[in-house]
């Protein structure tokens, strides 16, 4: 399954948060480079809680190292 394309904006707005050392031409020109741009942003987007849901870890036992 082919990664939805981000727009332009999209893909410089990503190139700064990976603080990538591209210049602007490469990060939206057509290739490996983009691609590599593109999934990043989705693979950090679908990485996310939903917002509004309780996180799944319960913070009281991983503190007290009671991980089961």
């Amino acid at each position: 399954m082919p990664i939805p394309a981000l727009t332009d904006a999209d893909v410089l707005r990503e190139r700064v948060r990976l603080r990538l050392v591209c210049s602007e031409a490469e990060a939206l020109a057509p290739g490996p480079i983009r691609r590599a741009i593109e999934a990043a942003a989705h693979a950090r987007r679908s990485s996310r809680a939903p917002a509004g849901q309780p996180a799944r870890a319960d913070l009281k036992k991983l503190a007290a190292g009671d991980n089961e």
